[in-house]
């Protein structure tokens, strides 16, 4: 019986997905009474969505520094016309508003839309890959396999 080796190549490592976190964002006022109605429906869901894909960030009415911290940062300017404002970051830092229903599923549907993920080589974590036998791989190592 033969022992067969397969090379290392690119092609062949598995390369752990690394997503890029998503950003789910609300701008609110405390006084506010859709804020305060929308309050243990946004606890509800940043428990739902997981956090190695999520990351959630609050903006109160007078946080305008802490605002203009996270806009500079990432890049870009929130357009908030009236509270709660919902939004969504990610992949190309292209900023989307949620306009549907405040429920925790309805937030959770459209934050998982259009998550985007991304493959990232970390040769130190590489692992070989299980090669798949099909009929065509099978025929050409013969019936030893």
């Amino acid at each position: 019986m033969f022992l067969y080796k397969r090379k290392c190549t690119p092609s062949n490592i598995i390369s752990p997905i690394i997503y890029m976190k998503t950003i789910i964002g609300k701008v609110y006022a405390n006084w506010c009474g859709h804020c305060q109605e929308l309050e243990p429906k946004w606890k509800a869901l940043t428990t739902m969505l997981p956090a190695s894909r999520f990351e959630f960030v609050d903006f109160e009415e007078g946080e305008s520094q802490k605002r203009s911290d996270f806009e500079n940062k990432q890049g870009i300017k929130l357009n908030v016309s009236g509270y709660p404002t919902i939004f969504k970051l990610s992949g190309k830092r292209k900023v989307e508003y949620y306009s549907g229903p405040r429920e925790p599923k309805d937030m959770k549907q459209w934050a998982l839309s259009k998550a985007k993920k991304m493959r990232k080589t970390n040769k130190a974590q590489g692992r070989f890959r299980r090669s798949r036998r099909t009929r065509k791989n099978r025929s050409s190592f013969g019936n030893f396999f």
